[in-house]
């Protein structure tokens, strides 16, 4: 582990979690996530240029994570097992971001929005989700 920084398993809201802590402190500041964080969908691009879109989805979602915010992009870990060119997996993996963006305060939106965004961004207004569009 890092030099004077440690993990500790604690019970947030009910379910156990894992922090990860600087040591030393008394109070045990939180140095990352913390309760009451918002979880902020990241919407961007995917298809197309893939490996330029990833590389820009990983920046938005440092954009949150460095605005203090937790980031949830599917598009970064679910192509890692889905077959982005099978019509059906790729619904799949919509249907399953969809899951993950019903426990998010926010959706941010970065760049043209496709098929997929489109989806995210009307299924995020009918849950009354905050839509966020922004640029970098």
């Amino acid at each position: 582990m890092f030099k004077g920084y440690s993990i500790e398993r604690k019970k947030q809201k009910g379910i156990s979690v894992f922090c990860f802590w600087e040591k030393g402190i008394d109070s045990h500041v939180w140095k990352g996530w913390k309760e009451g964080m918002n979880k902020v969908f990241i919407c961007s691009p995917y298809r197309g240029d893939v490996e330029n879109n990833r590389k820009k989805a990983a920046e938005y979602s440092r954009l949150a994570y460095d605005s203090g915010c937790l980031p949830v992009a599917p598009h970064l870990l679910f192509p890692q097992f889905l077959d982005e060119d099978d019509p059906k997996e790729w619904a799949e993996g919509i249907a399953m971001g969809l899951e993950l963006l019903l426990d998010c305060d926010e959706v941010w939106v970065f760049g043209k929005a496709t098929e997929g965004m489109e989806q995210e961004i009307r299924f995020a207004v009918e849950h009354g989700k905050h839509v966020r569009f922004k640029e970098l």
